[in-house]
């Protein structure tokens, strides 16, 4: 999963879905008007989550290492580390699935499915996010090949 965040798809790389102060602070605005912006993909609490189960895996290996050492063997505190931190990460993933079936009921997505899918659907909304959000105004649109090869059809009016 973190090499598939550098270079995986549009949606699944970490600049898509990065919680960034303001997309923190835009998404908790929009939850509290009642409308929560749609996200092809994590929205910003989602890849808060995600950060923080990471830190938590890793923080979990770290104190599982460090109680096989000779330095910490049977210290209380490494092995009192390493139980909270397990039971952290139980939390947070009941907490991660419970908060995908409420906003799934609320939006009527289905990101369960998406969880397991690795698809969700684009809604054609103003508050859509995607990583290239930022250079959307930089673009052109460009003739699609059917309406170059058949442009539309000269109206004749009556004088």
């Amino acid at each position: 999963r973190l090499a598939w965040g550098f270079v995986g798809t549009t949606h699944g790389r970490f600049a898509s879905w990065f919680p960034t102060p303001s997309r923190l602070r835009d998404y908790l605005r929009s939850l509290a008007a009642g409308r929560p912006l749609h996200h092809v993909s994590h929205n910003p609490l989602g890849g808060a989550m995600a950060l923080l189960l990471w830190f938590l895996i890793l923080a979990l290996d770290v104190s599982g290492w460090l109680m096989r050492t000779d330095a910490f063997w049977s210290e209380d505190w490494s092995q009192s580390l390493h139980t909270w931190l397990s039971i952290a990460i139980e939390v947070c993933v009941c907490v991660h699935i419970a908060a995908a079936v409420l906003i799934s009921a609320w939006t009527r997505e289905n990101l369960i499915g998406a969880m397991i899918s690795g698809r969700k659907k684009k809604k054609a909304s103003r508050g859509c996010m995607s990583a290239d959000r930022s250079l959307s105004h930089l673009r052109r649109r460009q003739p699609s090949s059917f309406t170059a090869r058949h442009p539309p059809p000269i109206r004749r009016t009556a004088f």
